[in-house]
């Protein structure tokens, strides 16, 4: 369904202003109402994924509705500063000797 959305939504952008049988404020509130449900549909996604335990990774675009609250305290992966060797051995409680 997502997919049949996208395609008729790009085919009424490239249709916009070239053809007459196009009302540009009907146009304008079918773009509107196709992203309140695509933004709904992520929402719902998000609190499934969020009751069954699963990591939701939003698709390209979007946010993850539930994550912006929680992730706004978190490091973002990858960007944590890298302990040297030496202090993890230490943190670890080994001992040379």
């Amino acid at each position: 369904m997502l997919n049949t959305l996208d395609n008729a939504l790009y085919k009424l952008r490239m249709s916009m202003g070239r053809s007459s049988n196009i009302q540009l404020d009907k146009a304008q509130e079918f773009l509107v109402r196709s992203q309140s449900i695509k933004d709904e549909i992520n929402l719902l996604n998000a609190e499934m994924c969020e009751m069954m335990g699963w990591d939701y990774r939003p698709p390209r675009g979007f946010t993850n509705p539930l994550g912006e609250i929680e992730e706004k305290g978190k490091v973002k992966k990858g960007t944590a500063a890298k302990i040297p060797a030496m202090e993890k051995v230490a943190e670890a409680g080994v001992t040379t000797g």
